[in-house]
């Protein structure tokens, strides 16, 4: 048998017969012989949230895009068609539209307000769809109702990224999806202090995936972000739903604003104060974007710059508010079109009606 190391947390086991070191070799993915495969705390947190997401098992990555990187290049091949809708996430778009081409995969996007009508794009060729709802920035439910009925009898595979709606909260008509993926950095992390992504799937797909996305690219999480991503997966529902409340004294202010032209965010609060049945997802999560009636680029950066508890920077789910407006994409020569006055917004820990005040003092300044 080998030396379980856990609670030293070496990189490596040791083996008493060579009988075992070469079972450990055989059957890598399940035990543990190199801290890059199946170390023990890391396929703690696999085993956690596997069947939160409905699903036989998963595998653990570096990061969120790391887990994209795997999901894609493990199991598409030259000559292969994929499927992506048009606002995924940034990188994730990179992949599709500038790596994948490279090495032969033909890809093509769907506009998102077409994505009912997916199998008018299926090709001989189509070997996966993958999709993430709601979008990127904008944060619109893609159709879904057509999705699985398209790619079921023909073999072909579907992914979600579901970070925004974060694990155990996709209804179960919805999670027909043989692989979900997470960035575990955001909302099940919960305080940004680690980093992480994490494919759940079947076992078979599981095996390739470690395979030739996993130990052969290399992107692994550690021992130690594992232990907060547990931690973190232990207390997300009830964050989750306590930010839910607080984003009702968000929406109701927003809605109030003439200073903000439009909000965006998938659910809908009734005349009862409460949230109406949203068509994917159990239970709301605290990441929105709204438009500012001013098209002014001064006065944009100012209304960012006047913020006091809102902060800006890239991600979200960490404890604390913060903002990432849209003008900053110009910098980078997005493709896609964002307003200049968009901002999107992550709600943090906060108390809604803090943020709200934060947003109001902060129009009064411009």
């Amino acid at each position: 048998m080998s030396e379980n190391l856990q609670t030293s947390e070496s990189v490596k086991s040791y083996f008493a017969t060579t009988d075992d070191f070469a079972g450990a070799m055989k059957n890598d993915d399940k035990i543990f012989l190199y801290a890059r495969g199946s170390e023990p705390t890391v396929e703690k947190f696999n085993q956690m949230i596997a069947p939160l997401e409905g699903k036989e098992s998963a595998v653990s990555f570096a990061s969120g895009s790391g887990a994209i990187a795997a999901s894609l290049l493990s199991l598409l091949k030259s000559g292969d068609h994929v499927l992506y809708n048009q606002r995924c996430y940034s990188w994730a778009r990179h992949l599709f539209k500038n790596h994948l081409l490279r090495f032969g995969i033909e890809c093509t996007e769907v506009p998102d307000d077409d994505f009912e009508n997916i199998i008018s794009y299926i090709k001989p060729n189509t070997k996966m769809i993958y999709v993430e709802t709601p979008t990127y920035y904008f944060f619109k439910d893609l159709n879904l109702t057509n999705l699985f009925s398209a790619t079921k009898p023909k073999g072909i595979l579907t992914v979600i990224d579901n970070t925004y709606h974060g694990p155990h909260n996709l209804k179960p008509e919805i999670n027909q999806f043989d692989i979900v993926l997470h960035s575990t950095t955001k909302m099940i992390c919960g305080d940004g202090t680690a980093m992480g992504g994490v494919i759940c799937t079947s076992h078979a797909l599981r095996k390739k995936i470690f395979t030739d996305g996993l130990m052969s690219l290399g992107s692994v999480m550690t021992p130690a972000t594992a232990r907060k991503m547990i931690k973190g997966l232990t207390t997300y529902k009830d964050r989750t739903l306590k930010i839910a409340d607080e984003m009702k004294a968000l929406i109701t202010y927003l809605k109030s604003e003439s200073r903000i032209k439009r909000f965006y965010y998938p659910w809908q609060l009734n005349e009862k104060n409460e949230w109406d049945s949203h068509p994917h997802a159990k239970f709301p999560v605290g990441l929105l974007s709204f438009e500012l009636a001013t098209q002014d680029d001064v006065k944009i950066k100012k209304f960012c710059e006047s913020l006091k508890r809102i902060r800006m920077g890239v991600s979200y789910g960490s404890k604390e508010a913060l903002l990432m407006p849209s003008l900053i994409f110009a910098a980078k020569g997005s493709d896609l079109h964002f307003p200049s006055g968009m901002c999107r917004l992550s709600i943090g820990e906060e108390k809604g009606h803090a943020v709200a005040e934060d947003i109001k003092q902060a129009l009064d300044q411009c």
